[in-house]
């Protein structure tokens, strides 16, 4: 090919040396962008270690100070501190208090019951052997009228035999 008889018209000669120059233009913006970029990252990633460092440094400290609050501990002093009054435990006073009154309570409403219960018992019982001596009383009046019905048949109807025999 020979390049000495090609005629281009300048148009197309200065189109693709414009596309070439922005292109050109264009790759360096992006370079610019990318070590900006770069640099950017770099800065907050050594500001961000800074700040973990310190932070790390900061949690360290409390976790010694925590150890040593741990290494003299003295559970003595918090015993010292409770007091048996801060609990909420009823007394022993009071809750004696409570059987008594429950045992009065027992005493003025059970027990009271009870001793009216087996009282009517003793009533009823009394009436019931009061009831037995009665018919006792009146089988043995039945008896003695039985007896006397008996002997008053005998003599009837003895009467009744002398009076045929005459």
């Amino acid at each position: 090919m020979d390049f000495s008889n090609l005629k281009l018209p300048i148009g197309i000669v200065v189109l693709v040396l414009g596309q070439a120059i922005a292109s050109v233009w264009y790759v360096s913006g992006l370079d610019n962008t990318v070590k900006n970029l770069t640099q950017s990252v770099a800065e907050i990633k050594s500001t961000m270690d800074a700040k973990e460092i310190a932070i790390l440094s900061t949690e360290l400290s409390h976790l010694k100070e925590k150890m040593a609050d741990v290494e003299d501990f003295d559970p003595q002093e918090i015993l010292d501190n409770i007091h048996i009054d801060d609990f909420n435990i009823p007394s022993m006073d009071g809750l004696f208090g409570e059987l008594d009154d429950l045992n009065r309570r027992l005493d003025n409403d059970v027990f009271k019951q009870i001793d009216d219960l087996w009282q009517a018992v003793d009533d009823n019982q009394y009436y019931m052997d009061d009831l037995r001596n009665r018919i006792d009383e009146y089988y043995y009046q039945l008896n003695d009228i039985q007896t006397q019905i008996h002997d008053i048949e005998y003599r009837l109807s003895d009467l009744a035999n002398q009076i045929q025999w005459y």
